[in-house]
């Protein structure tokens, strides 16, 4: 005898018990009886039902930084499930309910939504930077993975490089939440130009005991300048012995009164965090990038947003130039000349540029155009 399909015997048998059960007088005709409820669970296993939510956003808790001015223009058009979790054993195939799936950084979650089967739905990985040098590459389940996107070229190149060159990926920059950061205009400090460079942590690769050492070289050309490092609190050890360090560094060399260090405790939430280093930057003049390595350095954006002029080391920092080229500098000399030049262009000159710096970072980097390339990405893949 032939096989018959599953969803033909289940037709089949609906139609014999209409033919000689029928429906039930007692209970009304909204009703089922008992073989008929158990036929459609059965079948149900079998036919795929509609996802509840466009998107899931998984990410583990404290680290959607960095996707919130993403996603809050995607909750204007689409449904989004977010997951934020502690523990792998958190996930399985039944809480994910999006058509697409979104893990924000290539770490734990990735890995763990790599073994999972997940039926009529799109995988999407995020990965930043850090995650390249974890074990995370080689346990992820990349034939599972739908595609990747990165917030640089570079790392997009080193990934197909040394990880995996099949599958698909995308080179999207970071986005900024524009709203976040008003614009200054210039000349709002009297006397001294005030610099400022800083981060998330006091951390050795964010370049500022080299820059300290720049600073003293500018201040042998002009005393008229100003330097605020800033950073949380230390947590770690590590943190607290690179910031002592640091404050032995300017009292070597003598310019205890010409840089503060400003150490901020970090607040509940990103959007008040960000608040507080905008009132900041309205202190300032002049943004300094001397990091060793930088994917898309916010710091840099928020005060291209905020009106400072901006300089980051273009000699050292490679990664940048895909976003920042035109306020890269080839040598530490040439960053000197072009801080002193800074200071004697007009206000009027100044506030031109940094109107134009604003509007550029703006049009390339705000929350509304990323969002838009990644609805292409997500839903085109």
């Amino acid at each position: 005898m032939k096989s018959i399909s599953l969803c033909h015997r289940f037709s089949l048998r609906w139609r014999l018990w209409r033919k000689f059960e029928g429906p039930n007088p007692a209970k009304g005709n909204l009703f089922l009886s008992a073989f008929h409820r158990i036929a459609i669970g059965r079948l149900s296993r079998y036919t795929s039902l509609p996802s509840e939510y466009d998107i899931t956003f998984i990410c583990r808790k404290e680290r959607q930084y960095f996707a919130e001015p993403i996603l809050k223009e995607l909750q204007k058009s689409y449904k989004i499930q977010i997951l934020l979790l502690d523990h792998k054993r958190e996930l399985s195939a039944r809480k994910i309910k999006g058509r697409i799936v979104w893990i924000e950084w290539a770490a734990k979650f990735a890995w763990a939504v790599s073994k999972l089967k997940l039926e009529n739905k799109k995988v999407i990985i995020r990965l930043h930077r850090y995650e390249l040098d974890t074990a995370f590459m080689q346990k992820i389940k990349w034939e599972n993975i739908d595609g990747v996107v990165f917030v640089n070229k570079h790392i997009e190149r080193e990934f197909k490089q040394k990880i995996n060159d099949r599958v698909r990926t995308h080179t999207i920059p970071n986005a900024l939440a524009v709203q976040d950061f008003p614009y200054f205009p210039p000349g709002r400090c009297d006397g001294d130009t005030r610099i400022i460079s800083y981060s998330m942590t006091f951390d050795p690769l964010k370049g500022y005991l080299e820059l300290i050492r720049f600073f003293k070289k500018l201040l042998n050309r002009s005393p008229s300048f100003k330097l605020t490092l800033m950073a949380r609190d230390p947590q770690s050890r590590e943190e607290k012995y690179y910031l002592r360090t640091l404050r032995l560094e300017v009292e070597k060399l003598a310019i205890e009164d010409r840089v503060d260090f400003l150490v901020k405790e970090m607040p509940l939430n990103l959007k008040d965090d960000r608040k507080n280093v905008s009132q900041v930057l309205s202190q300032h003049d002049i943004f300094i990038g001397f990091s060793k390595i930088e994917s898309f350095h916010y710091a840099f954006a928020e005060s291209m947003l905020s009106g400072l002029q901006c300089f980051y080391n273009g000699w050292q920092n490679f990664y940048l130039e895909e976003f920042w080229k035109s306020w890269a500098y080839s040598s530490e000399e040439e960053m000197l000349e072009g801080i002193i030049q800074w200071r004697k262009r007009s206000v009027a000159e100044r506030a031109e540029i940094t109107r134009k710096n604003r509007d550029y970072t703006v049009k390339r980097f705000g929350s509304a155009t990323i969002s838009e390339i990644y609805r292409q990405v997500f839903f085109k893949i």
